[in-house]
């Protein structure tokens, strides 16, 4: 997911070098946990624009280091999605003058869906030196004479941009992902207007006092002041300010960010829903009495990836314990679903600003009666679309790899589907560290993976499946237990490890079959109930029973795809091709 910022510090006493500039990489080094390929930052002296890129992950590239007095800077981490990874591709792209001089500047996050028309249309106008399509919105600025909602209508598709003119000034369209503004005080005492897309890189750096730009918003920013606009209308908004809490002071950690995220999941689950913030619990009873109303028919559970795999853990929460109905649904398969009549729609996003889910509530919100959002940010888009947004506050995660924020999801869809539980597993007692690294150490030797469950057990499959995928980059595939001989079986070679996830010791008669033809099988089950190559025994879990059980279950195969892809040598952290969220 691409990640932009802006600074204004035009008007105040700037020291020569890089109050704005410097503000900008803050920023920006705060939100690489979101993913990117390359960086990219745009800083103007009120007359003059230069532009500053690099491939990688090396900021020391892009800094000031000329002795240029900055009077505003935008740039971006860029994931490429339009146009490939090269330095031509990377963010700022730049509309020049006659004079073949800087006239506009554009940092964007989302996608300008008719790229090619413009490129045809202003072809005659702008030279298009790249494949990426936030030129199109550069050159359209420039084209508008910086008026961004002129602008707006030149432009289609679900977008948030920031563009700079030559002297400086900061102008931007807020019509997809989410963007923050605060002010920001430098050593100097220098004041400075900031934007961003993330509420963690603004209290990063020290900025107490936060609003949200408004979807389908424009405006320009200084370091006196920001004036907002309604896109259709042109109507003045007045912001919302709201006091936000500096993060604690911490450091990465030596086994990783993932590992120690992994290591704070299985903290929350020694505590249980019993841990949720007050804030949550009270919107929790808020949520429950919308599903349980008469009104609401079905309950729509969304989500991706880990957010996907939570959502069929709330269908199945849901169904055993309401007559009410309830399915799951990836985020595509929504708008193909049906009229869905009274449907409350439960959207799960660690993010809150993944595409594919906000396209999939903006699709359903004509016919669904409600929805209700779990998230890990209450700023977040999907939070200002919902009628009631569940708070997973698990603090930031920033392993590309759900983890911590799975954990907490579970206990909410707990909480809210089934108030008579109260799970708490203490995973350090339950799951014994040593069968782990022997798995970890078996599957890492594989070239094919499948995780086997069944009923409710499927969801740890589906997750320890994905993992194993994102980290390790084996082939692994989840499968219903009972369906593996329907097919699955075929494929299976020697020496092929097969996960199966089976607390209650059913599935015998599928471990031998597999065996005897030469696959290799794991169990994580509470007893040896039957013969395996290795068993992983589940501890007894003292609160929340089948519950408990599938936490145990998602924190082992979590672990287990970390500690294999580790085993393997791969960037734990920062899997290839991935993004923490996928905006586009």
């Amino acid at each position: 997911m691409c990640s932009i910022a802006a600074v204004s510090a035009a008007g105040s006493k700037a020291p020569a070098g890089s109050a704005a500039a410097s503000a900008v990489c803050s920023l920006l080094e705060n939100m690489t946990y979101r993913g990117y390929d390359s960086i990219g930052m745009a800083a103007s002296d009120g007359i003059i624009t230069k532009t500053y890129k690099t491939l990688g992950t090396d900021f020391e590239k892009i800094r000031v280091a000329d002795g240029m007095r900055v009077a505003s800077a935008i740039g971006q981490t860029r994931w490429a999605t339009h146009g490939s990874n090269t330095l031509v591709n990377a963010n700022p792209q730049v509309s020049l003058d006659e004079n073949d001089m800087p006239a506009v500047s554009a940092v964007m996050n989302g996608i300008i869906s008719n790229y090619d028309d413009i490129r045809q249309d202003l072809q005659s106008s702008f030279e298009f030196a790249s494949e990426n399509d936030t030129e199109a919105a550069a050159h359209a600025a420039n084209l508008s004479n910086f008026d961004m909602q002129k602008t707006t209508r030149l432009l289609s598709g679900r977008y948030t941009c920031i563009a700079m003119s030559r002297g400086g000034r900061i102008g931007f369209i807020r019509g997809g992902p989410s963007l923050i503004t605060g002010m920001y005080h430098d050593e100097n005492g220098v004041g400075m207007r900031c934007l961003a897309s993330d509420i963690h890189a603004m209290a990063a750096i020290g900025i107490t006092r936060i609003a949200v730009i408004p979807a389908g918003s424009f405006g320009y920013a200084s370091a006196s002041g920001i004036s907002v606009f309604d896109i259709q209308t042109g109507r003045a908004l007045r912001l919302s300010y709201e006091d936000i809490p500096l993060p604690r002071a911490t450091q990465k950690p030596p086994g990783g960010i993932t590992e120690a995220e992994l290591g704070e999941a299985a903290n929350i689950a020694s505590v249980g829903a019993a841990g949720l913030a007050d804030s949550t619990t009270y919107a929790i009873k808020k949520a429950a009495s919308i599903i349980k109303s008469a009104q609401s028919q079905r309950v729509v559970f969304c989500g991706s990836g880990s957010s996907f795999h939570m959502a069929s853990l709330g269908a199945c929460l849901l169904s055993g314990s309401s007559a009410k109905p309830a399915c799951e649904l990836i985020c595509e398969d929504v708008d193909v679903a049906g009229d869905g009549l009274n449907d409350v729609m439960v959207a799960i996003s660690q993010s809150g600003e993944s595409g594919d889910i906000l396209q999939a509530v903006e699709s359903a919100r004509h016919s669904t009666k409600s929805v209700i959002s779990i998230t890990n940010n209450p700023y977040s888009t999907l939070a200002s679309m919902s009628d009631v947004t569940l708070e997973m506050g698990c603090g930031p995660e920033q392993g590309v790899a759900a983890t911590k924020s799975v954990i907490s999801t579970a206990l909410i869809l707990q909480r809210l589907l089934d108030d008579s539980v109260m799970s708490a597993v203490r995973f350090s007692d339950a799951v014994s560290e040593s069968s782990l690294d022997k798995a970890a150490v078996l599957v890492a030797k594989s070239t094919d993976v499948y995780m086997l469950g069944s009923g409710i057990y499927y969801v740890p499959a589906m997750e320890g499946a994905l993992k194993l995928k994102e980290l390790a980059y084996l082939h692994a595939e989840a499968c219903f237990a009972g369906e593996f001989k329907h097919g699955p079986l075929a494929v299976l070679e020697s020496k092929n490890i097969v996960i199966i996830i089976d607390p209650n010791g059913r599935h015998a008669d599928l471990s031998d079959e597999i065996r005897a033809r030469g696959g290799r099988t794991i169990l994580l089950s509470r007893t040896k109930a039957y013969k395996s190559d290795l068993w992983i025994k589940l501890e007894p879990v003292t609160e929340g029973g089948i519950h408990g059980h599938v936490l145990q279950c998602i924190l082992a195969v979590q672990a287990i795809a970390i500690k294999a892809a580790r085993i393997a040598g791969m960037p734990v952290d920062r899997p290839r091709h991935l993004a923490k969220c996928v905006s586009v």
